[in-house]
């Protein structure tokens, strides 16, 4: 049973990381959502009252526009990813060692637990970031 506390403590952080970037990219739905209504806001409202927000309906389709032709032209960072999984493997054994000693040697190691496994959340969490190559820009 130990072994199992272990385990599943050992591998939140790498977990948490993963979920963090899938919330990230999730962000879409929710442009297209604004975008859908300010046409449906658009159909509306009196005419002299259109201009601006066809400005403002012109402007977000053009920013979800240049943001889904950035991400379609990026990269996976290999040097990253391999970052991200050494992190999340050391994270994962630190945590599983000593929340095994704090279950079987003395519960104040479990204050180590903590914080091994927010640091390793925390690597981890600004490493996702760095997961992406963009052309046009040069880590140099």
């Amino acid at each position: 049973m130990n072994g199992w506390i272990g385990f599943a403590a050992s591998a939140l952080p790498s977990l948490l990381a993963i979920g963090a970037r899938f919330l990230s990219d999730g962000r879409d739905e929710s442009h297209v959502r604004r975008i859908k209504r300010y046409t449906d806001l658009l159909e509306t409202v009196p005419e002299d009252a259109r201009e601006p927000l066809e400005t403002l309906t012109k402007n977000e389709v053009k920013l979800f526009a240049e943001r889904q032709a950035k991400r379609s032209s990026r990269t996976l960072n290999g040097v990253a990813l391999s970052g991200l999984i050494l992190i999340g493997i050391v994270t994962a054994l630190l945590i599983w060692g000593s929340s095994w000693l704090a279950l079987n040697v003395h519960g104040a190691i479990w204050a180590v637990t903590a914080i091994v496994g927010i640091f390793g959340l925390a690597f981890m969490i600004a490493g996702v970031g760095q997961l992406y190559k963009y052309p046009g820009m040069d880590p140099e």
